[in-house]
């Protein structure tokens, strides 16, 4: 069964039929001992909505748009919500877009800070039937229904659609029916209406991870492998362009970003693979857009982190943050459309296009180097071993008399640990693995958040130099701004007070053990 539809708890089963005609044969065909009652017909128009990445259809929810309200369906949980909403609002984006209650409170669950995207459009027309037994009970619903699928304005595709629904206690009727109609040859489709329906214009629900996915052999030649690798991380990066351009929301610059970040890593693997002067011209064209991007991400964060901010703050200091909120969305705005004039730009369309091209042309004798052919796993082993022992070396080198930066060179080999792990992970045991990668995620998060509670006292010391001092809102600025960076110094402390603790179980004898198992040999 389809993993979100399994996870939904839907239980109805869709078959895709090849014309109207197949209804008349179905309903023939249904056997002796069964018979139909028709029960209702219905036209319907709706609109599925859900984030980039699909996040309510992973988590076996349906949102839909029907006249003026939204429904969320989750029948795995047996929650079938709704909410009003008129068009003169205008479109809801986020869940913070919908009045409080219930409804709204399912989705912040799962969508958090991304965008609600129109999916896929249908009008449908469907007749239901109710499968009755000798007794007259109910034991399955029937529905026929003419789906006309539009996406995002383009071309509509009709699809005829049977959809065959249990009743609870007939289970055994329910599977009857589901194998008389697959003996009847008719097109069984795997999903839901929505997955449906997008597949209907050449989608595929659930189909986007910002994840390296890519599926390596043990003997895979390294010169093979790391292209695999590195074409994933590009189709990552132009499938959140778009994202980027619209100002959707914050997570495609950051999807798109960790790509970048997770290609520079990737790199660094390729020597004795690629020529050196492969690496070192992408190397340096991936950090100059990464470098771009910068700004726009810190401003992202602080908008982010509005509300948790303004709570870390005495009440009467609060409407400080006011002016100073103004000031970032202002800087926030230039720096959006300074980065979409970068991914515009010819430099930028060119170095994209060139990367894509050393990745798909198959290499000649000049682009590879003796190692190419090696198997990945030696390449994986050798490289991930020598990662973990620079980062334990460099977290023992930590003391309380250590410099922020140095806090922060462990953090940027912790992530390229990361990077490598993610990059390899299929070809180790998936539970070990991951349990490497769980706990190094552990120190990460207490080296990113210590480094966020340093660069973000740093820029709020500049926006004081902004304020005027000498007006009345200028100083509760400068007031609100203060205490925040007191209370950002404050948590700082705790943060590296708590890195020992982490570092210790990351550097401890249990996963110098697991690495020593997973990455020894060779």
């Amino acid at each position: 069964m389809n993993p979100a539809k399994e996870a939904s708890g839907d239980k109805s089963e869709y078959f895709v039929l090849s014309s109207p005609g197949d209804r008349e044969v179905i309903l023939a065909g249904i056997g002796s001992n069964l018979t139909l009652a028709p029960d209702s017909s219905r036209d319907m128009e709706r609109v599925f909505l859900d984030t980039f990445d699909h996040r309510l259809y992973r988590n076996g929810q349906l949102l839909s748009k029907e006249g003026e309200r939204y429904v969320l369906r989750s029948s795995g949980t047996e929650m079938d919500l709704s909410s009003p909403y008129s068009d003169t609002d205008g479109r809801p984006r986020f869940w913070q877009d919908f009045p409080d209650g219930p409804f709204r409170e399912a989705l912040r669950q799962v969508i958090d800070i991304r965008a609600l995207v129109p999916q896929v459009s249908i009008r449908s027309a469907a007749t239901r039937h109710n499968v009755v037994n000798e007794d007259e009970k109910t034991v399955v619903h029937l529905a026929f229904e003419e789906i006309e699928v539009a996406e995002n304005g383009s071309g509509k595709v009709t699809v005829h659609l049977l959809e065959a629904a249990p009743v609870r206690g007939y289970a055994d009727e329910f599977d009857d029916i589901i194998r008389r109609l697959a003996g009847m040859g008719i097109e069984r489709a795997d999903g839901n209406i929505f997955s449906i329906a997008l597949g209907a214009v050449g989608k595929t629900a659930g189909d986007y991870s910002s994840k390296v996915t890519v599926r390596l052999e043990p003997d895979m030649p390294s010169g093979d492998a790391l292209k695999m690798i590195l074409g994933s991380l590009l189709e990552t990066m132009r499938k959140n362009e778009e994202g980027i351009i619209k100002d959707i929301d914050t997570e495609f610059l950051h999807d798109f970003r960790v790509a970048v970040r997770r290609t520079r890593s990737a790199l660094t693997l390729i020597r004795g693979i690629f020529p050196e002067s492969v690496k070192e011209e992408f190397k340096t064209e991936f950090a100059a857009i990464g470098r771009k991007s910068n700004e726009l991400r810190d401003l992202d964060i602080y908008l982010l982190r509005r509300e948790r901010y303004t709570e870390m703050l005495p009440p009467a200091l609060r409407p400080g943050l006011g002016p100073l909120y103004d000031i970032i969305a202002r800087e926030r705005e230039e720096a959006h459309e300074g980065f979409v004039s970068e991914l515009a730009s010819g430099s930028y369309r060119r170095s994209i296009e060139a990367w894509g091209k050393f990745l798909n042309e198959p290499a000649g004798a000049e682009d590879e180097l003796p190692d190419s052919g090696a198997p990945v796993i030696d390449l994986a082993k050798k490289r991930i071993r020598k990662r973990y022992r620079k980062a334990v070396k460099l977290g023992k080198d930590l003391d309380e008399s250590s410099p922020d930066r140095d806090f922060h060179t462990l953090r940027i080999e912790c992530k390229k640990l990361r990077y490598y792990l993610e990059f390899f992970e299929s070809l180790f045991p998936a539970d070990e693995i991951k349990a490497a990668i769980r706990h190094l995620k552990q120190l990460q998060d207490n080296l990113g958040d210590y480094n966020d509670m340093h660069v973000q006292q740093e820029r709020l010391k500049g926006y004081i130099s902004k304020m005027d001092p000498a007006a009345e809102e200028g100083r509760d600025s400068i007031a609100a701004a203060g205490g925040l960076i007191s209370e950002l110094y404050l948590k700082q402390k705790e943060l590296r007070a708590e890195f020992h603790a982490r570092f210790e179980e990351f550097s401890g004898d249990d996963m110098k053990a697991l690495f020593e198992k997973l990455f020894s040999g060779n």
